[in-house]
């Protein structure tokens, strides 16, 4: 594990010298022994992506549904997938004044100018103002250019193009455009996860002025809700997920649990057990990863979907990132009605929902038998912890994020960040040091912030990022040797923390 010397120098600017030289001796890992992909450990261009994804034809003689004469049945999957939501939403006047006075705003419309989504305000009133918008885009279009953002003193509009969507987020807080494009993407593809790039495609191929509300239906939730975590949750903005904190040996029980009672299932093509939007263990299809945007639209949909905990569910939804024109089909329930942990059983074949009922009843028996259910329980009312009770009391708060395998912890957010403003605060601070952190044009790999109330180390590697906060009396030195301490408890708790290895069918 990396350590920070005592002597380093921390700025806002470009790294020195001194800073460049920093390395952490973590060893790396290559994407075979990777769990979850993502972004900063896996480099796949979109073709790659659109070659690679799911061609399990060449090697495993399964596939996506994608064949023309299959068509009527992918929209019949889509109009299930859709059912399976929850209604919409009220909405507020955009004509209110709470609806001018909030502080984000997003809005999905089609390149026609149809609005289809807005985070406030019932899309219905917003006819004249996305006509607006998209006057906008095809004006730069007609300068063979694309608009991107639009700043102003205290605000900024950001724009994703992605025919045959338009998205549009204003933000007047601490966020920088490749941040707000970050959520806005997450955005298109939770819409995907209901409809499919193909389907999308093929919809305004046929009337470019189509109504895709007609279509979403129930979606509207998916989105609401997912716009909801980006304000708390920081795996959006670190673009990894939060794993359970469980002894390895527990975690390999249950691996080992859902491997052996499925490994003769044909075309399962990845299994992921969650448990309140904790990543408990993932096993896959050997040569095929999930990225950690698709574990967030999976998780999204069973946070948002209060009926999952009722009875088990037979769904198709699309992992964008994975393919974004075929469905996959989802046997998802909960191991036992008072128990929070959720089972995803994802194939590509939609006839085996009792084969998989039957097999998630053998799975139940195996970690009640071992013991396992209990002992996730009993981490679930551990896992929201301090910095005082890992023995690094100088720390108030702390992000850890490990780069090569995409997961993250952090403590809970105890006083004096337990009320909600000063929460959003911290928070808002996070957004803008990890922009400075990762720039694009001067990124750095060590800054210092020092504020009237608070100070934050963050600290960049090629394995790992860390974000520490600290009362701002504490010296730099005393900064320095808290986390140093906290990566050495880290390291030791590296096999509970993280996931590090699973079987592969």
């Amino acid at each position: 594990m990396a350590s920070l010397p005592s002597s380093v120098s921390f700025s806002l600017e470009a790294p020195s010298a001194e800073d460049s030289a920093l390395t952490s001796d973590l060893s790396k890992m290559d994407l075979g022994n990777c769990i979850i992909a993502t972004d900063d450990n896996i480099n796949i261009t979109e073709e790659e992506d659109r070659n690679t994804s799911l061609s399990m034809s060449k090697k495993n003689d399964v596939e996506v549904e994608e064949d023309e004469e299959e068509e009527e049945e992918e929209e019949e999957e889509f109009l299930d997938a859709r059912d399976d939501l929850s209604p919409n939403l009220e909405k507020e006047s955009i004509t209110d004044k709470e609806w001018r006075c909030q502080e984000k705003h997003f809005f999905v419309l089609s390149e026609a100018g149809k609005p289809i989504y807005s985070r406030h305000g019932d899309e219905n009133e917003l006819a004249s103002l996305t006509a607006v918008m998209q006057a906008l885009v095809s004006f730069v279009q007609d300068l063979d250019d694309s608009i991107k953002c639009i700043s102003f003193d205290d605000a900024q509009i950001s724009f994703l193009i992605k025919p045959p969507l338009i998205l549009l987020g204003t933000t007047r807080r601490a966020e920088s455009h490749s941040q707000m494009i970050t959520q806005l993407t997450y955005i298109y593809n939770q819409i995907l996860s209901v409809l499919t790039l193909k389907q999308l495609n093929k919809i305004f191929e046929k009337k470019k002025s189509y109504d895709l509300r007609i279509m979403l239906g129930g979606a509207e939730r998916l989105l609401t809700h997912l716009i909801s975590a980006f304000q708390t949750d920081p795996s959006f903005m670190l673009n990894s997920v939060r794993v359970l904190h469980l002894p390895s040996s527990v975690r390999d029980s249950i691996s080992n649990a859902i491997h052996m009672t499925l490994s003769k299932t044909k075309n399962v093509v990845f299994v992921v057990l969650m448990a309140e939007n904790h990543l408990v263990t993932l096993i896959r299809m050997k040569q095929y990863y999930i990225h950690s945007a698709d574990l967030h639209i999976l998780f999204n949909f069973v946070n948002s979907s209060e009926s999952l905990k009722n009875s088990e569910s037979w769904t198709p939804i699309c992992l964008p990132k994975f393919n974004s024109n075929g469905f996959l089909h989802a046997h998802v329930s909960y191991l036992k009605e008072d128990v929070p942990v959720c089972l995803l059983m994802l194939t590509v074949q939609k006839d085996i929902f009792f084969e998989l009922s039957e097999a998630k009843k053998k799975i139940v028996g195996i970690l009640e038998k071992n013991n396992a259910i209990p002992a996730m329980m009993e981490s679930l009312k551990t896992c929201h912890f301090d910095a005082k009770s890992i023995g690094v009391p100088e720390i108030r708060h702390f992000l850890y994020k490990s780069k090569v395998s995409g997961q993250f912890t952090s403590t809970t957010y105890s006083p004096p960040y337990n009320l909600e403003e000063d929460k959003r605060r911290l928070v808002d601070l996070y957004f803008i040091l990890n922009n400075r952190l990762h720039s694009a044009n001067r990124p750095s790999k060590l800054i210092y912030y020092a504020g009237t109330l608070e100070n934050i180390m963050c600290w960049a590697t090629p394995t790992f990022d860390i974000y520490a906060t600290f009362d701002p009396l504490t010296s730099r030195i005393v900064s320095i040797n808290a986390v140093n301490k906290l990566l050495r408890w880290i390291k030791k708790e590296e096999g509970s923390l993280f996931i590090n290895s699973a079987p592969t069918f």
